[in-house]
């Protein structure tokens, strides 16, 4: 009938079998499982009997967990699992400002360099508007004078950008001479 009654049954009559507890029991007794944890002999009619009307636990060996078990494994997923999704979701946003950061000191550089070449850096301020890979790069290039030389400039390329909502900014100096337009000897 597919009923578990702790020991199990032995269909056949005659001689004993060993138990998980290594004692001999008589074949063709059933043993159910009582509440202190050992076993005690039933009729195998009045099992089958119980075993119908629902009063021990179907299936051979059957085991499952407990109500407190299986709630107690819920709460455990309704904790960790949202800890995880924000942790992921934390790793990614780090990802993508990195990588932005990344974009933008590049264009800073590319700033520099381009105004180191064509000495527009003269002007004192620049602004404009690079899009890198479908994002916008807003940069701003400044002039200051180096107080230990007099013939050098500080220049100063910020490069402002949006990432995961947050504003960020990303900043390159380099020092550049004043180009010395003085008299043009040997010409």
């Amino acid at each position: 009938m597919g009923c578990a009654f702790g020991g199990g049954y032995e269909s056949s009559r005659q001689g004993y079998r060993t138990t998980a507890r290594g004692d001999a029991r008589p074949t063709g007794t059933c043993y159910r499982a009582t509440a202190r944890g050992d076993a005690r002999p039933t009729d195998w009619i009045s099992d089958v009997r119980a075993c119908s009307a629902g009063k021990i636990r179907k299936g051979a060996g059957a085991a499952g967990f407990t109500l407190a078990e299986v709630l107690a494994a819920l709460m455990f997923l309704a904790i960790v699992v949202p800890v995880a999704v924000e942790a992921l979701n934390l790793a990614s946003r780090a990802g993508v400002i990195g990588t932005r950061r990344a974009e933008a000191a590049r264009v800073a550089d590319r700033v520099l360099n381009e105004s180191i070449v064509t000495t527009n850096w003269n002007a004192g301020f620049l602004n404009g508007t690079i899009i890198e890979r479908g994002y916008e790069y807003q940069w701003t290039l400044k002039t200051d004078f180096w107080p230990t030389d007099p013939n050098m400039r500080l220049l100063t390329a910020e490069v402002r950008f949006t990432a995961s909502g947050r504003n960020q900014t990303v900043q390159m100096n380099t020092l550049v001479e004043m180009p010395n337009y003085g008299s043009l000897s040997g010409l």
